[in-house]
């Protein structure tokens, strides 16, 4: 029977191991420490409406169900059709439902059940559920592929999309990855790591135990600063998320400084589950010489190296991505609309994005 929760800790923890949440992204702390530091809430646009599924009373399978008021952070680029959708209903489209990993485009199945025989069953009461409640729509952000059919067939909708890999195939030194680069691509590299030691740059990581309050907050100051020096739109994620979440998982973050005279001018944060290391936050104190393709790309394909963590995944899609050794791999997030007229024409607004056909590797 399936149980709409409000929050996570009305959820017994011992669902981590017993349904399989994710050890890092998603898990139960994760989803506590955004609660706990208000990024989940209805002011940034995500209200948590947890589906858990329940034999005599124990809770046998969980799937993170959000209420969104807007689109930001949850990867499904749906603005353009939102606006589309009014027209044609004459209905909002906002609320609608969302199933993902708030805040990050992870690749991977978002059901979470003890019998996986359950899934079909307990997806079924929640479309049957969710089309009672005053919202447009229901979306799964990055299943994985092996749910593709079983979501079809439950009439699901998909939309492609293209994440980017970068994959370390046991390098030995970043010299051996340079090495496997058409040379026009590698000297590039080259040039841009001989600028950050030019400059007089310097590096360290940090992760588990050695993780400080004042490292976070030097890198979160870091973040902020470079959204409003850009004029990006201020991630909804709070100091108290990382600081939070730090507490209990600080074995799944590293966090890598980029120095000069002792003063720290460049940070990323990454999150690590299980052989994958996930780079998503970044910020400097200004933007020259290539600190954002060191602090970002670079230094944590060293990490990935010495630390024989064989993939990183960096986000979506960008050309400029792809010339410095990401590799680009066709995903897919899936879509229902409660309306039934503009379901049967919704596949062909959502937009499609191409794989890149760009060659670095020799």
């Amino acid at each position: 029977m399936i149980k709409i929760i409000n929050s996570i800790q009305e959820i017994d923890k011992n669902i981590q191991d017993s349904c399989e949440l994710p050890n890092s992204l998603g898990s139960w702390n994760y989803l506590k420490a955004l609660e706990n530091s208000k990024s989940l809430s209805i002011q940034n646009g995500w209200t948590p409406k947890y589906a858990g599924y329940f034999t005599n009373d124990k809770c046998v399978g969980f799937i993170p169900l959000f209420s969104k008021t807007d689109s930001s952070d949850d990867f499904v680029y749906d603005q353009s059709l939102s606006l589309i959708f009014e027209q044609e209903t004459k209905q909002a489209y906002y609320p609608k439902f969302q199933i993902c990993i708030p805040f990050m485009p992870i690749e991977g199945s978002k059901f979470y059940f003890e019998d996986a025989s359950h899934i079909k069953s307990g997806l079924l009461e929640l479309i049957d559920w969710s089309k009672q409640q005053s919202h447009s729509s229901l979306h799964i952000t990055l299943p994985k592929h092996s749910e593709f059919n079983l979501l079809d067939q439950l009439g699901f909708i998909s939309s492609e999309q293209a994440l980017c890999y970068w994959q370390n195939t046991s390098f030995g030194s970043f010299g051996d990855f340079l090495g496997t680069l058409k040379s026009k691509y590698r000297s590039q590299i080259q040039q841009e790591r001989k600028a950050i030691t030019d400059n007089g740059y310097s590096s360290f990581s940090v992760t588990s135990n050695n993780i400080t309050p004042e490292h976070i907050d030097t890198f979160y100051e870091l973040f902020q600063t470079t959204h409003d020096r850009k004029g990006w739109v201020r991630n909804k994620l709070t100091r108290e998320f990382f600081h939070e979440f730090a507490k209990t998982n600080s074995e799944h973050i590293v966090l890598i400084f980029i120095k000069k005279d002792e003063e720290i001018i460049a940070a990323s944060c990454h999150f690590l589950e299980k052989d994958l290391l996930c780079g998503r936050f970044w910020g400097s104190k200004h933007d020259d010489h290539f600190l954002h393709f060191e602090v970002m790309y670079y230094l944590p394909m060293e990490y990935c190296i010495q630390n024989k963590i064989p993939t990183m995944e960096i986000g979506f899609e960008k050309p400029h991505k792809v010339i410095r050794g990401f590799v680009p791999k066709k995903v897919q997030s899936f879509h229902i609309f409660f309306d039934s007229k503009f379901a049967s024409k919704a596949q062909s607004l959502f937009p499609s994005k191409p794989i890149s056909d760009k060659n670095i590797y020799r």
